[in-house]
Formats: structure tokens, C-alpha cells, sequence
């Protein structure tokens, strides 16, 4: 089972991993939307181009549980994948780890996620 998380810098000891959400302004009503303790209203919102999310959101930990247990009702086996997206903008000013360039590029393969200089190491 896949699930993603988001980070937001290249750099692995400045980068921060959590959940992103596609709006704030709708939740579930059998289920509202928590992951790690963080519910949808203070949850990262995902970037958007054009008005749109570049992404779609990290599940709510609850409907992971109910899809796994479900698996596994089933007869199947399941892996819990936790699937990193990079979602740095266009314009971003992060200090790009493989060169002296300032910004990282947009939307990185998670990858690229290196020490702070990469070349060197």
C-alpha cells in the first residue's frame, strides 16, 4: 500500500517529511482527515498550478488502517510503502545540494534527496 508524504528540501538534514492536504475546506464526516496526530486544518497544503493540486494528499491514517485490514480480510499480503514526493516550486530559493545554484529544481525525484553538497561526497 502506497502512501505518500512530502518533502520540501534536498538536502536530508533540512528537509522535513509530513503529509500534505489538497483543501482544508472539506472533510470526512464518518472519517475526518488526521494523520500523526494533525488534522486537515493545520495540515500543509499542497502546491497548486494553474488552481490546481500538483499532487493529490496523504490519506488519513484511519482509512490506511481499514484499507490494510481489509487486505488482509481478504488473503492478502500487504506492505505499507511510504512513498516521499518533492514538491519544491518553481522560483524556490533552496541552495541546490549539486550545484552552487540557488533554487532546487522543480518537482525533484525524491532521489536527488543527498548530503548538503552532493558532488563532494
Amino acid at each position: 500500500m502506497i502512501v505518500s508524504l512530502f518533502g520540501d528540501d534536498l538536502r536530508c538534514g533540512s528537509c522535513s517529511v509530513r503529509p500534505k492536504v489538497e483543501r482544508h475546506d472539506v472533510d470526512g464526516e464518518n472519517m475526518p482527515w488526521i494523520v500523526s496526530d494533525t488534522p486537515r486544518s493545520a495540515a500543509p497544503m499542497i502546491p497548486t498550478l494553474e488552481g490546481r493540486p500538483v499532487y493529490g494528499g496523504t490519506p488519513a491514517d484511519n482509512s490506511v488502517v481499514e484499507a490494510i485490514q481489509a487486505m488482509n480480510a481478504a488473503g492478502k499480503a500487504v506492505m505499507f510503502y511510504p512513498f516521499i514526493l518533492m514538491d519544491q516550486q518553481e522560483g524556490n530559493v533552496l541552495p541546490d545540494p549539486y550545484s552552487d545554484a540557488l533554487g532546487q529544481p522543480h518537482l525533484p525525484w525524491r532521489g536527488r534527496i543527498t548530503t548538503s553538497k552532493a558532488p563532494n561526497v
